[in-house]
C-alpha cells in the first residue's frame, strides 16, 4: 500500500514538473522594446521600432494649429508615456524628443515652432518625474516630412500635412 501511494505521488510530481517545463517554454520571453510597444499600444499610442529605438508619435491634435501649447488629452498622454519610461528594464535610457511641422508657412516659423513643440514635450517629461539628464530635444521644422504636404496636382494633402505635424519621442536603444 506504501510502495503505491508512493507510486501516485512521484507521477504526479512528474507530471507537474513536465507541466511546467512545458508552459515556460511556449511563452517566449518579449525584448524591452516589445514590451514598451506593448504597453504603449495598449494606451493607444502609435510605435514603430526602428534601428535607434523605439518611435512613438505624439500628433498634431495634441497642440492647436500654429500652438505649442499641450492640450490636456496630450498632457495625460505623455504622463502615460512617462510612467513607461521609468520602468526599470527602460529607466537607464536616453529619450529623444524631435519636433517637425508641415510645410505651411515661414521655413523659420516652423523651425521655431517645432523647437517650442519638443520643449513643451521635454517639459511635460520632466514633470512626469523623468529625469532631465534623459532628455534630448531637437526640432526639424519641415525638413523631415514623412508624408507628401502636397498632391501631385500641386493641391494642399491635408492628411499628408497632418501625419508631418507631429513630435516623435525615441526611446533610445542602449548602445545609441
Amino acid at each position: 500500500m506504501l510502495n503505491m501511494n508512493l507510486k501516485r505521488i512521484f507521477t504526479t510530481l512528474i507530471i507537474i514538473l513536465l507541466a511546467g517545463c512545458a508552459t515556460s517554454k511556449s511563452e517566449p520571453e518579449l525584448t524591452a522594446n516589445e514590451k514598451l510597444a506593448q504597453y504603449l499600444n495598449e494606451g493607444e499610442l502609435i510605435t514603430e521600432e526602428t534601428d535607434r529605438g523605439l518611435v512613438v508619435y505624439l500628433p498634431s491634435l495634441f497642440f492647436e494649429t500654429g500652438s505649442a501649447e499641450l492640450k490636456s488629452a496630450a498632457q495625460d498622454k505623455i504622463r502615460y508615456i512617462g510612467n513607461a519610461i521609468n520602468e526599470d528594464y527602460v529607466a537607464g535610457r536616453r529619450i529623444a524628443i524631435e519636433g517637425h511641422t508641415d510645410s505651411v508657412g515661414d521655413e523659420d516659423f516652423n523651425l521655431n515652432l517645432s523647437k517650442q513643440r519638443a520643449e513643451s514635450v521635454s517639459d511635460e517629461l520632466v514633470f512626469s518625474q523623468v529625469a532631465t539628464n534623459r532628455i534630448e530635444t531637437a526640432w526639424f521644422g519641415e525638413s523631415s516630412p514623412i508624408a507628401p504636404n502636397e498632391n501631385a496636382d500641386g493641391t494642399a494633402n491635408e492628411e499628408g500635412r497632418a501625419k508631418n505635424r507631429r513630435v516623435e519621442f525615441i526611446i533610445l536603444n542602449p548602445d545609441s
